[in-house]
């Protein structure tokens, strides 16, 4: 179980099968766990505003290929590098306000890529294992869609492009296009992903 990915409200869980004594490869995915709250998501657009209701949805699927270092002689301790893939997508739905315009925004994001990453995993008692995995880095390409619609007053659209494209896991500046009260905005690009997590696991 990805504790890691739990803390902010996506619980993961992987599966490793050891195809040799210092290879194995590893299965895994994640959902967010849809809610009302705040969240560091949209802690950007919520900057000089107040939030009225906001949910995210979405899930991530990964597999990776294990190499563990000549440095795992013991094997209560085996670091390894590893080659991953990895698709994730999810979807937002948020409504904030200021002091004069009410804003309704929905935005959908899918991405794939892979890259490297480095790790440790430590057995214990031959029955559980941590495993940390250090940092990880590649690339992937991502599919951004979606629109805020405006009620009230004469909103800056600078300003909440700025708000917007500071958003974690967008990687990337938007250009809003406006028709009247409705904001759209629909990009596809590449940009550096990074990856990370601590899992508890158990051996069978």
């Amino acid at each position: 179980m990805n504790i890691g990915s739990a803390a902010i409200g996506a619980p993961g869980l992987a599966f490793e099968h050891v195809r040799k004594k210092k290879l194995a490869w590893q299965v895994g995915g994640a959902f967010y766990i849809p809610n009302q709250r705040e969240s560091f998501m949209y802690k950007s657009l919520l900057e000089g505003r107040s939030m009225q209701s906001g949910k995210i949805t979405g899930f991530s699927a990964s597999i990776e290929h294990r190499w563990y270092t000549k440095a795992a002689r013991r094997e209560h301790m085996k670091p390894y590098v590893s080659l991953f893939s990895r698709y994730y997508q999810f979807d937002i739905s948020v409504q904030f306000t200021d002091e004069q315009t009410n804003f309704d925004m929905e935005l959908s994001s899918q991405n794939i890529g892979g890259g490297v990453q480095v790790g440790i995993q430590w057995v214990i008692l031959d029955k559980f294992s941590i495993d940390v995995a250090i940092i990880g880095a590649g690339y992937g390409r991502n599919y951004l869609s979606g629109q805020v619609i405006t009620n009230g007053g004469d909103p800056n659209i600078g300003i909440l492009e700025d708000d917007i494209s500071e958003m974690p896991l967008l990687g990337n500046r938007i250009k809003l296009k406006s028709d009247n009260d409705v904001h759209s905005f629909n990009s596809k690009y590449g940009s550096l992903i990074y990856r990370g997590g601590i899992f508890i696991g158990f051996l069978f």
